[in-house]
């Protein structure tokens, strides 16, 4: 069943929907099972300290289980922030390199990267969040590509310079194909199903309990359940990193924009300038 669904929703609504969603299947089966345990399995109550000894230890199990899991994940956050933090440097350091071009392969690289990172954050980051890859950020960049390869350099200082631009293309790249992989991976179904699994026998060992007060019986199965549900909130939120009110944004793209790459256009040069002996530079943003 896709509940991809569910990321769409706001933070508040999302915890809620969760931790709601846990204390009903916590509390509609004590109800469902009480009178059977009582006449069945622990007529007044005697195996209410051996169900204690169990429930201790399944807790303890699941509880290191998931907070494993939990930790695993949330480095799988972070090391995907990481990831964009860098694109955006190497995006940042690219546009720099390409200020010590000849005219007027300077510009058109230039506003070819301009147009790419524009894209990343108008386009590329809203299909993230959908679950989506979008092809307009690949066309830009294709078209960046196209005009770096046309380039021919002259002299071996454009010669040592392209290849450092090219250099720096290929692990920008590499970081976007990361990026992108990153949008759609989650935690395979088999630990899902082994995180679902042990939410519900954690809750059904509460079950077991044998109390006078249907009241404190139901109140404690509902505490218990909604602590579950918020750690399954955590980690449904940080599996998905792209995804939800926690995703994480386009900030470091749009700080390059603003920082580096808006600068005064430079005015192009005749065609002629990219044959003289000395490139004209334009200065380092």
């Amino acid at each position: 069943m896709d509940l991809l669904w569910i990321y769409t929703l706001p933070d508040a609504w999302f915890c809620t929907v969760v931790v709601l969603a846990t204390v009903i299947v916590g509390v509609a089966g004590l109800f469902l099972t009480r009178g059977f345990v009582r006449r069945h399995l622990a007529p007044e109550g005697e195996k209410n300290e051996l169900v204690s000894y169990f429930l201790a230890a399944i807790g303890v199990f699941y509880g290191i289980t998931l907070g494993l899991i939990a930790v695993g994940t949330w480095q799988g956050f972070a090391d995907v922030q990481k990831g964009v933090s860098d694109e955006a440097a190497k995006a940042a350091s690219l546009y720099r390199d390409l200020s010590q071009f000849p005219e007027p392969e300077r510009t058109d690289l230039r506003d070819d990267l301009r147009d790419y990172t524009k894209a990343v954050i108008q386009k590329t980051w809203p299909a993230l969040q959908r679950g989506e890859t979008p092809k307009e950020t690949t066309e830009v960049l294709v078209r960046f590509i196209d005009h770096l390869g046309a380039f021919e350099p002259k002299n071996a200082r454009e010669q040592v310079l392209f290849a450092e631009v090219q250099r720096e293309l290929n692990e920008m790249n590499e970081l976007r194909r990361k990026r992108i992989e990153a949008a759609n991976s989650s935690l395979p179904g088999a630990v899902w199903a082994m995180v679902y699994a042990g939410a519900i026998l954690n809750i059904a060992v509460c079950w077991l309990f044998v109390s006078k007060s249907i009241r404190l019986h139901a109140t404690l199965v509902g505490l218990m359940s909604a602590l579950i549900g918020f750690l399954l909130f955590v980690t449904l939120e940080l599996d998905r990193p792209f995804r939800g009110d926690l995703s994480i944004p386009p900030d470091a793209f749009q700080l390059v924009l603003d920082d580096v790459m808006t600068t005064d256009r430079e005015p192009r040069n005749p065609p002629t300038a990219h044959r003289t002996s000395k490139p004209v530079t334009a200065p380092v943003p």
